[in-house]
């Protein structure tokens, strides 16, 4: 692996190149702070409808992390380290009402109080059961300490509407 500094010394240099792999020594520190929460294959329904969102719970996969803590038991990430995130959410749900109706799912901090906007995706899922969508957002954020990370999502119809979502994937990297 090869280094090439041009400009200033330490701090203050105005290019860093690097050939090769970017590695963090072992007692170096933590180096990238990450975490996956996630769920595959999962055949739990849930009951939408437009009386406010619900949190996704059936998350059963979350042993990556570093410095940024997957909770399955509480279904969030927590952060450990405040600083500015990427956010990503993939989703692939299955319509199992009868009806056509618009799902939501987003990711939001700190038990449903504030939505992450850029990580957030929607569609119409067409009416009879069967209809299949993936649904995907990304995003920054700027989280803190302690903050908890959740997938939630909602529909504006009023009645209910079932879903399930089979495969779910919550990302975090911190960036700075």
């Amino acid at each position: 692996m090869g280094v090439a500094l041009s400009g200033k010394h330490f701090f203050g240099f105005n290019d860093l190149l690097l050939k090769g792999n970017l590695l963090f020594a072992p007692g170096s520190g933590k180096g990238l702070l990450f975490a996956n929460l996630a769920v595959k294959d999962n055949s739990n329904t849930v009951t939408l409808n437009s009386s406010g969102k619900t949190q996704l719970l059936d998350f059963d996969i979350g042993t990556i992390g570093n410095g940024v803590t997957p909770v399955i038991a509480q279904n969030h990430v927590l952060v450990d380290a405040g600083g500015t995130y990427l956010v990503g959410l993939a989703t692939h749900v299955n319509n199992n009402a009868a009806q056509s109706h618009v799902i939501d799912v987003s990711v939001w901090t700190n038990n449903g109080a504030t939505e992450i906007l850029s990580a957030h995706g929607h569609r119409n899922l067409t009416g009879g059961a069967g209809d299949v969508a993936s649904l995907s957002g990304i995003g920054l954020a700027i989280l803190s300490t302690g903050d908890t990370v959740e997938v939630w999502s909602d529909t504006g119809d009023a009645g209910d509407r079932a879903v399930t979502f089979s495969d779910v994937s919550l990302i975090l990297l911190k960036m700075r």
